[in-house]
């Protein structure tokens, strides 16, 4: 039914509607995300969602008995070693966008 809805004229003025719709959004979007200084609010946003996601299964799961060193160490260094990456980009990105904005 789409399909045959598509080949009116009508369908076709509504497609070409929301393909101009769905590119504006992606550019605003795009010059929104990709702004200087607002990736280090997206990350800390995903970090937030990490570390509550960890914590909110930790205390649903807290009375089961699979709680031991392997479970606790690997979801430490995990999280650690996550955070260490996110430096080192956050890093990176600093050392070559700030000497362009001076």
């Amino acid at each position: 039914m789409a399909e045959s809805y598509l080949q009116t004229p009508e369908g076709q003025r509504e497609k070409q509607r929301v393909e101009e719709e769905g590119s504006a959004l992606y550019r605003q979007t795009r010059e929104i995300v990709l702004r200087p200084g607002v990736f280090g609010g997206i990350l800390g946003v995903v970090n937030v969602g990490i570390l509550g996601g960890l914590g909110y299964l930790s205390y649903k799961h807290w009375d089961e008995p699979v709680w031991d060193r392997r479970y606790v160490g690997g979801i430490s260094a995990g999280t650690l070693a996550l955070f260490t990456a996110q430096g080192y980009l956050a890093e990176q990105y600093r050392e070559k966008e700030y000497p362009r904005r001076k």
